[in-house]
């Protein structure tokens, strides 16, 4: 089979270019991959964040409270 040399060149520089595209988008799924593990932590501390400020709430409010006599008599 005789391919012309012109042809032959612009077949290698498709080759290339998608190989150069290929390169990129899995570059991108390895960062898209970080990205989401960084979600996901950010969302567990915010969880425990949010429970952190709900019992402080909680306690602010049970010790803001006149008759509250003590952590002894809460039940």
């Amino acid at each position: 089979m005789d391919v012309p040399q012109g042809e032959l060149e612009q077949l290698q520089a498709a080759n290339k270019s998608f190989k150069k595209i290929i390169d990129s988008l899995e570059n991108f799924k390895g960062q898209i991959k970080y990205f989401c593990e960084n979600v996901e932590q950010t969302s567990k501390l915010l969880d425990v964040w949010t429970g952190i400020m709900a019992q402080t709430t909680l306690n602010y409010n049970i010790s803001s409270t006149p008759e509250w006599m003590g952590g002894s008599a809460v039940i």
